[in-house]
């Protein structure tokens, strides 16, 4: 991905690769997870992903989780992934939008023909819900996609 291919040069990156959070998705994502872990809903990449996400979640003040502007997050999907993520008719995006009460928009990248850009934008935690989310959505999207 080019846009991976970036951020490792980005100042910031070597620092942030060497947590052991991404150390263990690395480490997940390659199969090169040590003996004894797993990756599953209670193995040690998501144990330890979800432990951190409740411990950020009981630190979060009331006045940030409170915002009343809302919160952004955007990321990349491939153009070719678009049109299953979004569901028929765009059902599979309104569901997530129901469900979270927040608002995902598909937009073009300019010089950017087989990308999109995806914004989920609401309050903090259903943007980062709806993202989770759209996130889920995107690995069964392509993993039906790799299997055809």
């Amino acid at each position: 991905n080019n846009q991976m291919q970036a951020l490792t040069n980005e100042s910031w990156f070597a620092s942030w690769a060497s947590t052991p959070m991404a150390v263990a998705v690395a480490r997940a994502h390659l199969g090169t997870q040590p003996r004894g872990t797993g990756t599953g809903q209670s193995g040690g990449v998501a144990r330890a992903g979800m432990e951190m996400v409740g411990r950020v979640m009981e630190e979060m003040p009331n006045n940030v989780l409170e915002e009343s502007r809302g919160f952004a997050m955007a990321c990349v999907v491939p153009h070719r992934l678009v049109g299953p993520l979004m569901g028929r008719g765009g059902s599979g995006i309104n569901e997530v939008q129901n469900m979270t009460k927040t608002r995902i928009m598909m937009r073009e990248i300019p010089g950017d023909a087989d990308n999109r850009s995806m914004t989920i934008a609401g309050p903090l935690l259903n943007t980062c819900s709806a993202y989770m989310l759209m996130m889920k959505r995107y690995l069964d999207v392509e993993k039906d996609a790799m299997a055809k």
